[in-house]
């Protein structure tokens, strides 16, 4: 399944390649191709044009006169006038951007994990939606068309085993360009500066020296690439300037040894303090987000992404996944006999029922109104109706006391089971296939479970239906 098909719901499209740069790719694409027909092109985007001049008079080209026309700025930067690994090296991450735009609250809590819990940022993407940024990037820069070796080392710049050989040499040197810009932007430099001293030396036996300038050179020519498209560098410095301004520091503390180690221990252990009781309140606070207050079960909104999480791990491992649909019968008569806070006791009762009878690795959640669902992982067909029937059997012995009154109640059933061996499923059909089975159910009779088999289409027809990302 293509994981942009996860995002394209979001408030936000995806983003769609500039027009100018789209000409400007299908041009140069042509082999008969002139610098005017670039000049026109680029002189239609005012800011562009700007950009350009500014650049090619920068000290990255040194030219001894002002370059003042589009004709000439081509002339001398020409059409190759840097490698693909620097436009590679410069949209790497721009899965980010978009995870973020699309689903800003679930990438908050990629941050949240990433902190309070000390995974990296791969990991925690993994964690909250299935798949991470550099899998976001390389497929939006294939829809944009752009050149296979700019996209491919982007899909395995976080896991280069298995990369294909082709692209490994350039994604070392994406890892390079990636340890070179967190030593300013990240945390753990010191750790981050020794692994790329390490890379170095091991892949083009760069000399520690070599490395320290390399390192300062990157702050120095980054200050100067963002002064030219106008963006604040902030206090970024060479790396050699904040290690002397550090020690300077270090020396006006006049702080013995013993007195710097033990401050931080005192500091990590009030870090990890803090670290372990924000984590134990972020959970707190997705419970009671994710929880309807009623039942006692998962919400609607925490169904739909579990399903999607479940739904991905089915696909990766080959692993079955089942739905139950579940519909209290003749709740409406429930609601009109005895009246609605009646017909609260009776959901309260049976999500009750329903968490003392799923497993602890089920999600049960309030689909709407009286339809409840859980989600069975690695579960088929036959089980999950082992299932749903103790399920039914639990509700029908129970008597909810209303008013003077003991109320039989009993519930109708319906499950889809998906196996990705046998093809493609969306989790639409699987849903639409369970409230069809349940739909089975109370026509014959209520108090029922029923099954119904899912229809497969092939992974060809998923191809043919993605073309929603072209068109978006």
């Amino acid at each position: 399944m293509n994981v942009l098909d996860s995002l394209r719901n979001g408030a936000v499209k995806l983003p769609s390649l500039p027009v100018v740069a789209a000409q400007v790719i299908k041009v140069v694409k042509n082999d008969e191709f002139s610098l005017r027909e670039l000049e026109k092109i680029i002189s239609c985007d005012p800011a562009l044009t700007a950009k350009i001049l500014s650049v090619v008079n920068s000290s990255f080209y040194a030219v001894p006169y002002k370059v003042d026309s589009i004709d000439k700025a081509l002339s001398i930067l020409g059409v190759n006038g840097r490698d693909d690994i620097f436009v590679t090296a410069l949209l790497m991450d721009i899965g980010v951007a978009v995870m973020f735009m699309c689903k800003p609250d679930d990438y908050m809590k990629v941050f949240n994990e990433k902190f309070s819990m000390g995974t990296n940022v791969v990991e925690a993407e993994h964690s909250i939606f299935g798949f991470n940024h550099q899998t976001v990037s390389s497929q939006i820069l294939k829809q944009w068309n752009l050149p296979e070796n700019i996209y491919m080392p982007i899909a395995y710049h976080h896991n280069k085993d298995k990369c294909p050989a082709e692209f490994c040499d350039m994604v070392d040197i994406l890892a390079i360009a990636d340890l070179a810009s967190s030593i300013y932007h990240g945390s753990s430099t010191i750790e981050k500066l020794k692994k790329l001293e390490r890379l170095l030396k091991d892949k083009f036996n760069v000399a520690k020296a070599d490395v320290e300038s390399f390192i300062d050179s990157v702050a120095e020519k980054t200050i100067e690439v963002l002064a030219t498209f106008e963006i604040d560098a902030s206090d970024m410095k060479p790396h050699s300037i904040i290690l002397q301004e550090a020690v300077a520091e270090l020396g006006k503390l006049n702080m013995s040894y013993e007195q710097l180690v033990m401050g931080l221990k005192e500091s990590t252990k009030k870090a990890e303090k803090y670290a372990g009781e924000l984590q134990k309140v972020n959970e707190k606070l997705k419970v009671l987000a994710f929880s309807d207050s009623l039942t006692g079960l998962f919400n609607h909104r925490y169904f739909q992404e579990q399903m999607e999480k479940e739904l991905y791990k089915a696909e990766r491992n080959s692993l079955v996944l089942s739905l139950i649909m579940i519909d209290i019968d003749n709740f409406k008569k429930i609601n009109d006999t005895y009246g609605h806070s009646c017909g609260d006791k009776v959901l309260t009762a049976i999500g009750e029922t329903i968490q003392a009878s799923a497993r602890e690795a089920d999600t049960a959640a309030r689909y709407g109104g009286e339809e409840l669902v859980i989600i069975l992982p690695e579960t088929d067909m036959q089980y999950a109706r082992v299932i749903a029937e103790k399920i039914r059997e639990n509700v029908e012995k129970l008597l909810v006391r209303i008013n003077d009154y003991n109320v039989n109640v009993t519930i109708s059933a319906g499950i889809s089971t998906y196996e990705p061996q046998r093809g493609i499923m969306s989790k639409a059909a699987i849903i639409e296939t369970a409230d069809r089975a349940l739909y089975n159910s109370k026509m014959s009779g209520k108090n029922k479970v029923s099954t119904l088999e899912l229809s497969y289409y092939s992974k060809d027809q998923e191809t043919e239906n993605c073309d929603w990302l072209l068109n978006d």
